[in-house]
């Protein structure tokens, strides 16, 4: 599989989310399911993408559980990891 199918599958989780379809969850563990397959990415940009998909999931967070889990909590961040993983695939997408 190329990175642009794997960014492809990750994006359209992403964008359901964007649309309300998805849930936070479901943005995290598609990082968690397809980020290690990308091929040829450095190590600075896998971990970019973990720390936005921690991001998008305080979102649904309580504040109990950002304060306890140490969530950044930007809603910010999925327009973020969105541009991320455009980059990835040079924006062919």
């Amino acid at each position: 599989m190329s990175n642009d199918s794997i960014v492809r599958r990750m994006l359209e989780v992403v964008e359901s989310y964007q649309r309300g379809d998805a849930t936070a969850s479901a943005v995290a563990s598609s990082v968690e399911l397809y980020e290690p397959a990308l091929e040829g990415i450095p190590d600075s940009l896998r971990h970019h993408l973990h720390s936005l998909s921690a991001a998008v999931l305080s979102n649904e967070a309580t504040d109990d559980e950002v304060r306890s889990l140490s969530l950044p909590g930007n809603r910010s961040e999925v327009h973020a990891l969105h541009d991320a993983l455009l980059g990835i695939a040079g924006g062919k997408i």
